[in-house]
């Protein structure tokens, strides 16, 4: 499957290439700028959240080459290591050569003749050129070793280049976080929001929206399975070569680099059988939720917004952004935002609602913080309705991990994982918190931590009359500010909080669709008049 699709795109598209991710932010970024930008009203916060999101582009690219760099000075090192370990096994293969070569023989050993007792002259001639020869030996051995030695602290001139580029990728998607942070908690005070329709036909977003997919959804089938590169422990092998060298052979040791340096276990919560699908399930499960999400935005657009425009140009965008072409087949960025878009497609029928974010909640924890903020919502209307629906949803993937659960590890385990039941990590983490790139001390995160704990907790009791509008915001703002404190990647998990931030973007004034105002007394939605 690898080979077919891009195959047949050379056959109906001549001379075919995928386009580079920086060639794609540019050409995106003027695309979005030609069919959203509002040039007869400059001075508008539409036109200002087009630039933040363009603004994200650079930090991913920053990530991304700096892994690219770091990349290849990991097997520049691996190449250096194992041409040092081949050196150190001929040296010790002469080395064990030269001992067998002088091991007296029983004869000899009992021969008490003036010759065997060094007396001969030939004899001793011969034993001192032995003794000359393991001399070399040694010291071609002890070459060897300051060899090793030096390569334990010396790292690769990209290795370095590479975590100075990414550590600044981080930081700056960290600060562009920030400023979308505090857009979508002073949104639910932007009353009036003026009808700002695209500067293309809905026909035309269709058709480029239609088009965009097909080509993301081929690059899924056709990428190969993605290689987790643990860049931070380059570090580690440099450290354990000295160790390996002296009873290590080259073989074994280069096996250690590559376990080491691409099959690192996933670490953080999560939910165990999505780190457990195969590669063509993983894709297939890619593609649906994209798709997903691009037919929850038209439809939150069409029926809550009563403004299929807005629906059509959300998930057009949610399609030309570099982010999504970049990080397109990670199910463990796009499933969670996939399930939350349809639990605000749902939200008039609180136990779907219900479930879906309870789905979400257990496939990466991080949604568990949203219930302070739907629980209020409900109040009034619908809250048993909606806990059903959670409760069902987590029931079904906690029993599910009786039957999935690998054999490397405890169902407990997994559950506590799933839950994210574990105290806040300082050791080997990611991200703008990864200390082998020179990132920000671990331990700042508990006051980052606490901090989105408040905002959180707060949406209990602000907004006090909470509505569609500020349900959208809320959450996008919750599962945004999780970025922050997340140990393993934090920032790069955009589609965690992407799709909801656009809907926020062009929804129109959502007083009215309040819990009590849309939801029957009874199990089924009120009939919209």
């Amino acid at each position: 499957m690898d080979g077919i699709i891009p195959r047949l795109m050379n056959e109906f598209l001549f001379q075919y290439h995928a386009v580079s991710p920086t060639t794609w932010v540019y050409l995106s970024s003027l695309l979005m700028i030609g069919l959203f930008f509002k040039f007869n009203r400059f001075w508008s916060v539409r036109n200002l959240d087009l630039l933040m999101l363009i603004l994200l582009s650079p930090g991913l690219l920053m990530v991304l080459f700096g892994n690219h760099l770091q990349e290849r000075g990991a097997k520049q090192l691996r190449e250096q290591t194992s041409q040092i370990m081949a050196n150190d096994d001929g040296i010790r293969d002469i080395d064990n050569g030269s001992s067998a070569h002088d091991q007296p023989s029983p004869a000899g050993a009992a021969d008490n003749s003036p010759a065997s007792e060094g007396t001969d002259g030939g004899h001793a001639i011969e034993v001192s050129d032995s003794a000359k020869s393991t001399d070399a030996v040694s010291s071609k051995a002890d070459q060897a070793a300051e060899e090793v030695a030096a390569a334990e602290i010396e790292l690769p001139e990209d290795v370095v280049k590479g975590r100075r580029l990414e550590l600044g990728g981080f930081v700056w998607l960290f600060g562009i976080g920030v400023l979308w942070l505090i857009r979508l908690l002073i949104d639910p005070a932007m009353v009036r929001r003026p009808l700002l329709v695209p500067n293309l036909s809905i026909g035309g977003m269709s058709f480029i929206g239609c088009a965009l997919f097909i080509f993301l959804m081929a690059n899924v089938i056709a990428r190969r399975a993605p290689v987790s590169l643990d860049i931070a422990a380059v570090d580690e092998v440099t450290a354990t070569v000295a160790a390996t060298a002296a009873d290590t052979s080259d073989e074994a040791v280069v096996l250690r680099l590559d376990a080491v340096m691409q099959n690192h276990p996933t670490k953080g919560p999560g939910y165990a059988a999505i780190k457990m699908l195969p590669t063509s399930a993983n894709k297939v499960v890619a593609v649906l939720a994209h798709f997903a999400i691009v037919l929850g935005l038209t439809l939150v657009g069409y029926r809550h917004f009563d403004n299929i425009s807005a629906g059509i140009a959300a998930a057009t965008i949610y399609l030309m952004l570099p982010y999504t072409s970049q990080l397109t087949g990670r199910v463990d960025h796009v499933l969670p935002g996939a399930l939350l878009v349809w639990g605000v497609l749902t939200y008039r029928r609180p136990v779907i609602a219900g479930f879906c974010v309870g789905a979400a909640a257990g496939t990466i924890y991080y949604p568990l913080f949203l219930l302070p903020l739907w629980l209020s919502f409900y109040w009034q209307r619908g809250l048993w309705r909606f806990l059903i629906g959670f409760s069902i949803a987590i029931g079904i993937m906690v029993l599910a991990l009786v039957f999935v659960a690998p054999a490397e590890t405890s169902f407990f385990s997994d559950v506590r994982r799933m839950f994210g039941v574990m105290l806040p990590q300082f050791d080997d983490l990611e991200g703008v918190w990864n200390g082998t790139i020179g990132g920000w001390p671990a331990y700042w995160r508990l006051p980052v931590l606490a901090l989105f704990m408040v905002i959180a907790f707060s949406f209990i009791f602000w907004p006090a009359q909470k509505n569609l509008g500020t349900l959208l915001s809320c959450t996008a703002a919750i599962m945004l500010g999780s970025q922050f404190w997340h140990g393993y990647g934090g920032g790069l998990y955009i589609a965690w909080y992407l799709p909801l931030l656009l809907l926020t973007i062009f929804r129109p004034n959502l007083e009215d669709r309040m819990a009590q105002t849309v939801l029957a007394d009874g199990w089924f939605p009120r009939r919209r008049p």
